[in-house]
């Protein structure tokens, strides 16, 4: 389609010869002789450019540019002022109304072609501009509103999940206790039954650490959190403690730090990063395994955690896929687990403004990191670059402990302890090294139900978990545990 083009000038020699001109390079030419004309064709055919003679009787070229400027539908037409005059105030009266050029009379029909062309190729490419980013802006609103409904989505999906998962703790921990009850009191039980009741028992504590997986994936969804200091060594010594068993299942190997870096987190979720880094080692690594754990200050005053294993190392298919849900690799099948551990702290580090990784190759063993802010005013990059504890020390238990006072002062504590199942010990135990305040209220509440000759006991860590003592909830955990 031919572009077209708008002249407006009283002179009709002037319009005659630009007609011509134009018309012979095969644009469209509309003709007004006087500014109100030139007004009504524009409004009205909406031309790609406008050549306006400035001196007109009635009204001037002035005035029909701002005019035309005021219109949303017509400001944006490019305006070239054709005037014989050559004063320099009457130029920047035209630019500052509104034109993009102008063309001095008598007209240069090469210039006033070149100068048009130019013009009609600027206004090609600003539409083109306009309409692409109309269309960006429409793509973003779009997306927008996805995402949106997205995060409501999955905010609906978080609280669903927390909802189910926590509903089915209750039952599943009167299961538990009452099939563990059974194996106890009744000895006359044959062998097959026993075995069958003892896989009910493995089955259960196995969907219990899914709920609980569930749960804390769930809570990392919708928990607002305040980031604050951390000091590392105390966590990697609970979460020594919480793997205990499996220490001394692997017959795992541990080399620590001499000091790790005070980073910026929430210490219950970085437990469970540790928890879960250390756990896959212990599993999956070496036989025996070895362990390694370390960190680093990197210069953009983050710290990368780090735990190093000895395992089989992994290929770049199976890192890929590590940290996604319900993910387990082909040759970790035999051991115990459902997947979701490496999500979790995948969630937790984005979480915590931080970030995971894996570097790994086959034969090489793996190295699993996290990285976390750290706190300000720490130590500067020449002091600390990654500290290593060079000497190994073999994982050792302890069962040394401080009875609670108060345990030891209640009539039948000892009697307590035969009922307090194992099954029950070990939930209450990872519930307070977890720091799991309402997990612990809601465990008592259900224990003193189950077995109503604890009540006693269970008042009183009731009373414990809302006055917050942790250390004497340990100890009572650490002996019921032993």
């Amino acid at each position: 389609m031919a572009e077209k083009i708008l002249l407006v000038d009283d002179i009709h020699e002037n319009l005659q010869m630009l007609f011509r001109m134009l018309n012979r390079q095969g644009f469209e030419v509309l003709i007004a002789e006087d500014g109100q004309t030139g007004l009504d064709i524009a409004t009205d055919e909406l031309p790609d450019l406008i050549l306006l003679d400035i001196m007109m009787p009635d009204m001037n070229g002035f005035e029909v540019c701002a005019q035309l400027k005021a219109l949303e539908q017509t400001r944006d037409i490019p305006i070239i002022f054709m005037t014989a005059l050559n004063d320099i105030n009457n130029k920047i009266t035209g630019f500052n109304l509104g034109a993009v050029d102008y063309i001095t009379k008598p007209i240069q029909n090469e210039e006033a072609l070149a100068r048009i062309r130019t013009h009609l190729t600027m206004q090609k490419l600003k539409k083109a501009l306009q309409e692409s980013n109309k269309n960006l802006l429409e793509r973003h609103q779009e997306l927008a509103a996805k995402n949106e409904e997205l995060k409501t989505k999955n905010d609906q999906l978080d609280a669903f999940s927390y909802m189910v998962a926590h509903d089915l703790k209750n039952p599943l921990n009167l299961i538990l206790g009452m099939t563990d009850m059974v194996l106890k009191r009744h000895s006359e039980l044959d062998f097959e039954s026993v075995d069958q009741l003892q896989s009910v028992i493995r089955a259960g504590q196995q969907m219990f650490e899914i709920i609980e997986s569930l749960l804390l994936l769930a809570r990392i969804g919708q928990q607002k959190i305040e980031a604050a200091p951390i000091n590392m060594n105390e966590i990697i010594e609970q979460v020594e403690y919480r793997l205990s068993h499996l220490f001394k299942q692997y017959d795992g190997e541990l080399q620590k730090t001499t000091t790790l870096p005070i980073a910026l987190g929430y210490a219950p979720w970085v437990a469970e990063i540790w928890a879960n880094y250390l756990s896959n080692a212990l599993k999956y690594g070496g036989r025996p395994p070895k362990i390694t754990i370390g960190a680093t200050l990197q210069e953009d005053k983050k710290i990368r955690f780090w735990v190093r294993d000895n395992g089989k190392g992994l290929t770049q298919e199976a890192k890929a896929k590590l940290f996604n849900p319900f993910t387990r690799l082909a040759d970790t099948m035999d051991a115990e687990g459902h997947g979701l551990g490496l999500a979790i702290v995948k969630r937790i580090a984005k979480k915590l403004g931080g970030e995971v990784g894996i570097e790994s190759c086959v034969g090489e063993g793996s190295l699993f990191y996290f990285i976390l802010p750290a706190q300000e005013n720490q130590l500067n990059q020449q002091d600390i670059k990654q500290v290593v504890f060079n000497t190994s020390d073999h994982y050792q238990t302890t069962n040394s402990f401080t009875v609670d006072p108060h345990i030891k002062q209640m009539g039948n504590w000892k009697e307590y302890k035969s009922l307090f199942k194992p099954t029950f010990a070990t939930t209450f135990h990872e519930m307070v090294i977890l720091g799991d305040i309402e997990g612990i209220l809601t465990f008592s509440e259900n224990l003193k139900e189950c077995i109503p000759e604890l009540s006693e006991v269970t008042d009183h860590i009731k009373t414990l978990a809302n006055n917050m003592q942790i250390r004497q909830l340990r100890q009572i955990a650490e002996y019921y545990l032993s």
